[in-house]
């Protein structure tokens, strides 16, 4: 009884996992991973493929984790604006909003950031092959230095 118990989870579980995300739900996980959580080169080369997956292996480590501290961001907001897929390769368009907190903990900088992401599917999972800046919007509270 204990081993058909053990074997319906394993096979509840297995299933599960195997389930196919959409490459907005990929993509909107995967920036809530990198903002919300401290994350590391390990993680980035996971998601990533083709060129981005070689200048992120490329890039020193120390480099990439100077990149990865995002302690004084804090996300507003993600919002695909528009999505094209054609057969295993999908281009998100998508906005990023978030707060950027001085030294002191003080939100004193809005930003909105607009990317295009290239994703590509890959043995039913989806990675990161590139991204681009559109577009970066700043509003302070304060006084901006040159």
């Amino acid at each position: 009884m204990k081993a058909i118990f053990f074997i319906s989870l394993i096979v509840l579980f297995s299933s599960g996992c195997k389930r196919e995300v959409d490459p907005e739900v990929f993509l909107i996980n995967a920036i809530e991973q990198l903002i919300e959580t401290k994350q590391s080169k390990e993680y980035l080369l996971s998601i990533s493929t083709g060129e981005l997956l070689e200048h992120i292996k490329n890039s020193p480590t120390e480099e990439i984790e100077k990149y990865l501290d995002l302690s004084n961001y804090k996300k507003r907001k993600v919002k695909i604006n528009h999505k094209e897929c054609i057969n295993d390769k999908c281009s998100i368009n998508y906005s990023l909003a978030f707060d950027i907190k001085s030294p002191q903990g003080m939100v004193n900088t809005e930003a909105e950031v607009r990317k295009l992401a290239e994703l590509v599917r890959i043995d039913g999972g989806w990675k990161l092959s590139d991204i681009t800046n559109i577009k970066t919007f700043y509003n302070s509270k304060e006084a901006l230095s040159p």
